[in-house]
């Protein structure tokens, strides 16, 4: 008497996969914006974390040498660097006169006074699709802040920065991105925060600028 040898299985049909390939096409599609908001964001984080760490080093090295550091947003550390209120990059200079020459690069500025470069900061490539801009307390565009050898923000003397920074805003042109900004004060304590221009959150929020 004959027996029915069950059939093996031989792996997926090519039906089968055609299904599946298409059912992940259309997952990478819907989850695509999600990913590119999720990247932007934290590039905007990347960047606001870079210029807090900058103010934050300017001012520690201020009160170790008791002496005025200047931080200078800059538009690169290369040959082509310039000062820009929109970075995204940034010098740490001593001395009270700004760089009156950049045409070598930030690393060989020249300074009026016989200042030097104590440390720069070069955006990554990533960064460089976030806008960033600085302003004084009159909300005027600015590229600079100095501390003093108490780590506060001198507004009286021979400073390097007559409009120092008092917030610089990070933003992106990507819709319902998470906007970001840090803020000094005269005393010279950096933070950063969430600018909530649609009050989500509440004024109690320590968040919230």
């Amino acid at each position: 008497m004959c027996t029915a040898t069950p059939r093996t299985s031989q792996g997926f049909t090519l039906l089968e996969l055609m299904v599946v390939v298409a059912l992940i096409g259309v997952l990478t599609m819907l989850a695509a914006p999600s990913i590119s908001l999720w990247l932007q964001n934290i590039r905007i984080r990347n960047a606001s974390e870079a210029m807090l760490n900058g103010m934050q080093t300017a001012r520690m090295e201020a009160m170790r040498r008791n002496t005025r550091v200047t931080l200078w947003m800059v538009s690169s550390t290369d040959a082509g660097c310039a000062l820009s209120s929109t970075g995204p990059s940034w010098i740490i200079t001593l001395g009270a006169a700004p760089p009156t020459s950049l045409s070598n690069g930030c690393a060989n500025a020249v300074f009026q006074d016989g200042g030097s470069t104590v440390q720069r900061y070069t955006a990554s490539a990533a960064m460089l699709g976030i806008d960033l801009t600085a302003q004084d307390a009159a909300a005027a565009a600015t590229n600079c802040i100095t501390f003093d050898g108490l780590g506060q923000v001198p507004t009286q003397g021979n400073i390097a920065c007559a409009s120092p920074i008092e917030q610089i805003d990070m933003t992106s042109a990507l819709p319902d991105t998470v906007a970001l900004r840090v803020t000094v004060t005269t005393g010279g304590q950096a933070r950063m925060c969430y600018p909530d221009p649609a009050n989500q959150l509440k004024a109690t929020d320590p968040r919230k600028c």
